[in-house]
C-alpha cells in the first residue's frame, strides 16, 4: 500500500481540509472548471472510476452507474469526479494472439487506479467495473493506494453478457462482498435493474462516511477477510481465477495467500451452492434467498464475524440483518444448508504430485462423479493452436489425457486460456472420457475434467515440460493427486537433458512481463521490487543442514536464471538428559569473522520455572559448524530463572550481553543485567544492572544501538506499569534509552509508554531516514507497529501492520545492503481445537517492506515442517551482508509441553534470498 510511510509527502492532508493544505487555492481553481461552486469548498473529493468503454459489451450501463454514484456523493456532502480506466473484452482474444494481453492487463489496470488516486489524492474512491479482469485490477488498485474505497460491480446479466453463472467476472463481484469491499448484495442484482441502480447511490452516499470516519482497504483487508473470502468460493465454487486473482489483492494489501491456504479452507468448507457452470441453477435464484449475505448466514460457523466492511459495521453486525427464509428456496441446489451440503468440501480443489509439485487446480464441483478418478495415456501439445487443431479433427482417443504446455503465464506469455479445446470437448461429448491438462487457465465459464495452473509451468523447467507422448498420468480428485506414471529418475534425467523454448515475445510490454511475473498460483502480479523473480522453488526443508540450489534449469522466458542466493540450515544444540530444552538466543560477529552465539538451556522438566542457564558457542566459520559450548551465567537461589540473553557491540569494541533473572512469578519481579568482555567474547563480568521499578513482569531484552550511539531498550508488561499521572493500562510497551553504553537507562516517562491490551515481545530497528520503528504484538497475534516522534523518546499510536499469527515473537531488523526492513516472525496457523497456540505447527517466515513498514512482500518460510513449530528469531547482519538467524525447534503433538523442545538451529541466509520469492 501506497500511503502512511511516515514521510512529510505522504503525511500531507486531504483535499477536503482546505485550511491545511498547503496549495488548496490553486486546486479549487482548477475545480471550478469541472463545475465546482463555492459551497464545494470543504466537501470530501471522491474520485470514481469507471472501467466503461465500448468495447466491452458488459460495460454498456456503467456510465448510468456512475451518475448515480455521483448523485449519492453529493446527496451525503461530498462531490464525486469520474475518471475512466482501461479494461479488456476476453471475447475479442479467445484463442488468439491477443487473449495473451488480457491477464497483464489486471496489472495495468492496477497501476491506472493508483497513478490516478496518487496524483489527485482522492479523498476517498469508489470503483465501478464489470469484468473478469478490471474486477481484480481495480481492487488490486484500491489496495496499494489504501484510501477510503468501495468496489461497485456491474451487476449479474446485461444485454451480450446475459449470464447467470459463476464466470470470473461474477466469481469476483461475489467475493469482492465476501471480502467486505462491496455492498452486500451489489454481486446478484440484474445490472440494469432498480435494486442495482439504487445500490449504486448508496454506494456514493457510503463512501463519503467511509471518509470521514477514516475506514481504509487495509482496515478491511485482513488475513481473517480472506479466509472468510476463500470459504465463500468454496461454497459456491467460484471460477479457477480466482487462484490467481485473491493472491493478486493479497500480495496488494500486504497479506500472504497460498495454495495451501485455499488446499486447507477447501478440507473445511462444503460446497452449498450448485450454480451453473457447476450445476443446474443460476445467480438470480440465489439472488432471490438473500445472495453472498444469505451464502455467509450460512457459513456464519465458520466465518470470522469481527472483520470490518465498507459498511462500516463488522461482518458479524451485517449478517444480524440477514434472515434466511428457506420456503422461498426456488430449486434445492440453490443454497443448502452446512449439515446437508451439495458435497462434503469445497468446490476446487488444489492437486499435487509429481506433474504439479507446486500445484494445479481443478473446478471439482464441476466433474462426473465417473472422472474424479482417471488414468490415461499422456497426448501432448507444444501450444494450444495445435491442440486446437487436433481436437477439431477428432485426433486423439478416449481415455486419453490431453496436456497442453508451454501456455503459462511466463510461457504464453501472458497465460491464455485454453476454453475453447474444453468446450470443444463438451461439445463432442468427451467430458466423461478424456481429460484436459494445461499450465495456462481457463474461462470461469468452464467446468468439467480440466486441470489448469499447473506450476511450475513447463518453461520454467517443470515436470509437464518433458511429458512424452504415452506416459501414463492419474489424476485422483479425492487425494489430490496429479501424477506422471515413471520413476523420479527418470524425470530428473529428462530434465537435465531438457532446454527451454526460446521466448514467443521478444519486444513489448509482454516481454517485459514475462521477465518480472512471478507464478499464477502466488498471484500471477509484477512484484513492486526490481528484478526478475525467483520463480522456481526447492522442495521440502528437513531439519539437517540445507543449502537452497541455484534455480534450475531455467528462468522465464527461457532467459537463464542467475544462481539462487544461498541459504543454509545448521542444528547448533540438541537436547540432553540433563538440559532438556534450548531456548531464545543472539548471535554477535567478531572480529575475525567466526559468531559467537549465546542462548537458553533449562535443566529437569523444561518448564518455564525451571532451572536455566545461559551458554556460549564460538563458530569455526561463518556459521555453518559450532564448537563446544560453555556457561556464561545461570540461577542463583531465589531466582525463577535467567532468560532473554541479547549481544551487541560496545563503543570500545567490546561486547554487551543483556540478559533477565525472573525472582518471582506473581507478581513477577524482574531485573535487567548488562555483561561485558572484550572484542573476543571470552569471559564476561558484570557491567550495568536495571531493576524493575515500576514496570511490572519486564520481559524481553532486545537492545538497539541507534546511529547516534544511543541504545533503545523497548520493555513489555503484561500487567502494565505505573507512569506520570498514575495508573497506566493493563498492559503497555515502554522505551528506555542509555547515552553511556548501557550504564545508566533512562526512563521519559508516559511519553515512552503505548498503551496496548496484551503487548509484549517489542523490538526496534531505524529505518535509514531518521525515524525509529518498532515491532510488538498482542495477546492475539497481530502485529503492530510504531514510530519514533524524535529520536526514539516519544511514539506514534501502534498501526497494524496487516500480519497476523496467534503467535508471533517477532523480530525487526534493517537490511544493511538494501536499507529494506525485514520482519521475521513464527507464522502460526490458527487452530481453534489447539488450546494454547504457544508450540503448534509454525512455519518461521521473513517478509520485506520496502516502504518502511507499511506493505510487506517477498513472504518466505526460512524453515517449515508440518511436524514442527519454530519460533523466537534473533537475526543479525554480518560484515558480508548475510543474515545470520538463530531460533529453537520442537516436535509438535496437540499434547505439546516444554521439554519437547529440542534442538537450537542458525540459518545463515544471502540477503538476495529474502527477494527471491
Amino acid at each position: 500500500m501506497t500511503e502512511s510511510c511516515g514521510c512529510a509527502h505522504c503525511a500531507r492532508p486531504p483535499l477536503w481540509q482546505r485550511e491545511s493544505h498547503p496549495d488548496f487555492d490553486t486546486v479549487f481553481s482548477m475545480l471550478r472548471q469541472d463545475g465546482f461552486q463555492e459551497e464545494d469548498r470543504d466537501r470530501p473529493v471522491v474520485g470514481v472510476c469507471n472501467t466503461w468503454n465500448e468495447v466491452v459489451p458488459g460495460h454498456l450501463h456503467l456510465r448510468d452507474l456512475a451518475d448515480r454514484v455521483k448523485l449519492g456523493v453529493r446527496a451525503a456532502g461530498g462531490a464525486g469526479l469520474e475518471f475512466g480506466c482501461v479494461a479488456p473484452c476476453d471475447g475479442f482474444g479467445n484463442a488468439n494472439r491477443g487473449y495473451r494481453y488480457i491477464l497483464p492487463m489486471r496489472d495495468h489496470i492496477a497501476d491506472a487506479v493508483e497513478l490516478m488516486a496518487e496524483a489527485h489524492h482522492f479523498d476517498g474512491m469508489v470503483l465501478i467495473s464489470s469484468c473478469d479482469k478490471s474486477n481484480p485490477g481495480v481492487m488490486m488498485g484500491l489496495a496499494r493506494v489504501n484510501r477510503p474505497a468501495i468496489f461497485l460491480g456491474g451487476g449479474m446479466g446485461h444485454r451480450m453478457c446475459p449470464g447467470e453463472g459463476l464466470g470470473t467476472a461474477m466469481s469476483m463481484q461475489c467475493l469482492a462482498e465476501a471480502l467486505g469491499l462491496a455492498l452486500p448484495r451489489t454481486a446478484t442484482t440484474y445490472a440494469t435493474g432498480t435494486d442495482h441502480r439504487q445500490l449504486s447511490m448508496q454506494a456514493g452516499q457510503q463512501i463519503v462516511e467511509l471518509v470521514r470516519s477514516d475506514i481504509k482497504p487495509a482496515d478491511i483487508l485482513t488475513p481473517a477477510a480472506f479466509r472468510n473470502a476463500v470459504r465463500v468460493n468454496m461454497a459456491i465454487g467460484g471460477s479457477y481465477n480466482t487462484f490467481i486473482h485473491l493472491p493478486g489483492i493479497a500480495y496488494e494489501a500486504g497479506v500472504g495467500l497460498t495454495p495451501a491456504d485455499f488446499d486447507h479452507l477447501s478440507d473445511t468448507t462444503p460446497y452449498l451452492c450448485s450454480i451453473a457452470p457447476n450445476g443446474p441453477c443460476v445467480l438470480s435464484q440465489l439472488d432471490a434467498m438473500g445472495g453472498i449475505p444469505a451464502v455467509m448466514k450460512v457459513l456464519e460457523p465458520l466465518l470470522d464475524l469481527d472483520v470490518m466492511t465498507v459498511t462500516g459495521r463488522t461482518l458479524g453486525e451485517n449478517l444480524n440483518d440477514v434472515h434466511l427464509d428457506w420456503s422461498r428456496l426456488p430449486h434445492p441446489d440453490v443454497l443448502r444448508p452446512l449439515d446437508n451440503p451439495c458435497r462434503p468440501t469445497g468446490g476446487l480443489t488444489v492437486l499435487r504430485g509429481n506433474l504439479a509439485p507446486q500445484g494445479a487446480v481443478i473446478r471439482s464441483a464441476g466433474v462426473l462423479p465417473t472422472m474424479l478418478r482417471f488414468e490415461g495415456p499422456a497426448r501432448v501439445f507444444d501450444c494450444e493452436h495445435d491442440a486446437m487443431a487436433a481436437v477439431a479433427r477428432h485426433q486423439y482417443e478416449a481415455g486419453e489425457v490431453l496436456i497442453i504446455r508451454n501456455e503459462g503465464i511466463v510461457g504464453g506469455p501472458g497465460m491464455p486460456e485454453q476454453s475453447c479445446v474444453g468446450w470443444t470437448l463438451d461439445r463432442q461429448g468427451m467430458y466423461d472420457k478424456v481429460y484436459l491438462v494445461t499450465d495456462g487457465r481457463y474461462s470461469g465459464a468452464c467446468h468439467g475434467p480440466l486441470v489448469g495452473l499447473v506450476t511450475p509451468e513447463a518453461v520454467m523447467g517443470g515436470p509437464i515440460a518433458v511429458v512424452r507422448n504415452g506416459d501414463l498420468v492419474r489424476i485422483d480428485v479425492t487425494a489430490k493427486k496429479l501424477d506422471v506414471l515413471i520413476p523420479e529418475e527418470e524425470i530428473q534425467r529428462r530434465l537435465q537433458r531438457w532446454r527451454p523454448p526460446q521466448p514467443r515475445v521478444q519486444r513489448g510490454f509482454l516481454s517485459r512481463y514475462a521477465r518480472r511475473v512471478v507464478p499464477a498460483l502466488q498471484g500471477g502480479y509484477l512484484p513492486h521490487e526490481s528484478g526478475t523473480p525467483d520463480r522456481v522453488r526447492s522442495g521440502n526443508e528437513s531439519s539437517a543442514v540445507q543449502t537452497a540450489e541455484p534455480a534450475s534449469p531455467a528462468a522465464g522466458g527461457g532467459i537463464a536464471a542467475a544462481p539462487r542466493p544461498k541459504k543454509t540450515i545448521v542444528t547448533v544444540a540438541s537436547t540432553t538428559p540433563e538440559y532438556t530444552r534450548k531456548g531464545e538466543g543472539d548471535v554477535v560477529e567478531l572480529d575475525d569473522g567466526r559468531l559467537l552465539l549465546v542462548y537458553m538451556e533449562f535443566r529437569g522438566d523444561g518448564s518455564d520455572f525451571a532451572p536455566t542457564r545461559i551458554v556460549a558457542k564460538e563458530s569455526a566459520d561463518g556459521g555453518l559448524s559450532w564448537n563446544g559450548h560453555r556457561v556464561i551465567t545461570e540461577t542463583r537461589p531465589g531466582d525463577v530463572n535467567v532468560y532473554s540473553p541479547n549481544l551487541l557491540r560496545a563503543r570500545d569494541g567490546g561486547i554487551l550481553l543483556v540478559f533477565m533473572r525472573k525472582h518471582t512469578v506473581e507478581p513477577t519481579s524482574t531485573t535487567l543485567y548488562v555483561w561485558k568482555s572484550d572484542a573476543s567474547g571470552a569471559a564476561f563480568a558484570p557491567y550495568a544492572e536495571i531493576a524493575a521499578g515500576g514496570y511490572f513482569g519486564l520481559c524481553n531484552a532486545v537492545i538497539e544501538r541507534l546511529q547516534d550511539g544511543r541504545l533503545l531498550l523497548p520493555v513489555s508488561g503484561p500487567r502494565g506499569l505505573i507512569g506520570e499521572g498514575g495508573d497506566a493500562p493493563s498492559s503497555a510497551v515502554a522505551v528506555l534509552f542509555s547515552d553511556d553504553d548501557g550504564i545508566s537507562w533512562q526512563d521519559p516517562g508516559s511519553r515512552s509508554c503505548l498503551p496496548m491490551r496484551g503487548a509484549m515481545e517489542p523490538h526496534v530497528t531505524e529505518t535509514g531516514d531518521g525515524r525509529v520503528l518498532m515491532v510488538m504484538r498482542n495477546q492475539l497475534g497481530s502485529l503492530f507497529l510504531a514510530e519514533s516522534l524524535d529520536a526514539g523518546v516519544s511514539w506514534s499510536k501502534p498501526r497494524s501492520s496487516g500480519l497476523q499469527t496467534p503467535e508471533s515473537c517477532p523480530e525487526l531488523k534493517r537490511i544493511p545492503s538494501t536499507g529494506d526492513l525485514l520482519m521475521i516472525w513464527n507464522n502460526s496457523p490458527y487452530d481453534p481445537d489447539f488450546a494454547s497456540h504457544y508450540g503448534q505447527r509454525s512455519p518461521l517466515t521473513a517478509a520485506v517492506s520496502r516502504d518502511g513498514g507499511c506493505t510487506w512482500t517477498h513472504r518466505r518460510d526460512i524453515e517449515t515442517d508440518p511436524t514442527r513449530a519454530f519460533s523466537n528469531p534473533g537475526c543479525r547482519f554480518t560484515a558480508t551482508d548475510r543474515a545470520v538467524i538463530n531460533y529453537w525447534t520442537c516436535e509438535y503433538t496437540p499434547e505439546w509441553r516444554m521439554q519437547d523442545v529440542i534442538d537450537l538451529r542458525v540459518a545463515v541466509i544471502d540477503t538476495g534470498w529474502f527477494y527471491s520469492t
